[in-house]
């Protein structure tokens, strides 16, 4: 059995969002885990290769070598590195897809922001500085413009707002995923959306892959994907980049 000592570490480190652990044994030897959480808030470990299916770390027990120690793997890449790698993979689609100029050029700035000044933006954003909806939405743009002048961007009238392009959908590691339309389907229909873009012709498709999915290119330089619960209308929405793999934009 394993103490409750440990059994409060291992917790601690499950809330902490670290899910990859050593088990250190008596003997030294640190065995790689995974922990889960099952019903009733109980800790386990789980099987190897399996997403679903494990042990109650509770009952944990070997004679021989009994478990000493918990302790988490810390990845060495950091949340900036995975959010630039995302950024740089979307910067080199559009460049030679030549689809959404305006999203490219948006990229662009947020890489050339940085990531920790993005992070305190979005915060900013969200911040009750004053009492009165609309005296807060300035003190909210004075904030953002404080942190970097180029989330700025002033209307006809001369009204001054925050880019919530870049602020609200380029802050966190970007999503960005092969389409799919469905098994033995998925490569005939994008070799039709290629002919399309290369063509430049207006093209609309649809497919199933446990989803209700569509695309669509207006012709010009915009596509768009989405993947729909069947029969619902509702799901998950993309800005398609190229003849093949499209941006997460949104839920519905």
């Amino acid at each position: 059995m394993v103490s409750q000592e440990l059994l409060e570490k291992a917790r601690n480190i499950y809330n902490a969002g670290n899910r990859q652990v050593y088990f250190i044994l008596s003997d030294g030897i640190k065995i790689k885990k995974r922990l889960g959480m099952a019903s009733g808030d109980r800790l386990m470990y789980m099987k190897d290769r399996s997403k679903h299916k494990g042990y109650f770390l509770r009952d944990y027990y070997d004679s021989d070598t009994p478990l000493i120690d918990i302790v988490p793997i810390v990845s060495k890449v950091t949340p900036e590195d995975t959010w630039r790698k995302s950024i740089d993979k979307a910067i080199s689609i559009l460049e030679s897809s030549k689809l959404w100029p305006t999203v490219l050029t948006n990229l662009r700035l947020a890489r050339e922001i940085g990531y920790e000044k993005l992070q305190a933006a979005y915060k900013a954003s969200w911040g009750e500085y004053v009492e009165g909806y609309d005296a807060n939405s300035i003190e909210r743009v004075k904030h953002v413009k404080d942190i970097d002048t180029r989330l700025i961007n002033t209307d006809e009238t001369g009204r001054e707002y925050y880019n919530t392009d870049i602020l609200w959908y380029m802050e966190n590691p970007l999503k960005i995923k092969k389409m799919n339309f469905g098994k033995y389907v998925t490569e005939h229909k994008l070799q039709e959306i290629r002919n399309a873009l290369v063509k430049r012709e207006k093209i609309h498709l649809d497919g199933d892959n446990g989803y209700d999915v569509s695309f669509e290119y207006d012709g010009t330089d915009k596509a768009w994907y989405s993947e729909e619960y069947r029969g619902c209308g509702n799901g998950h929405y993309y800005l398609a980049l190229s003849d093949s793999h499209a941006l997460f934009y949104e839920d519905d």
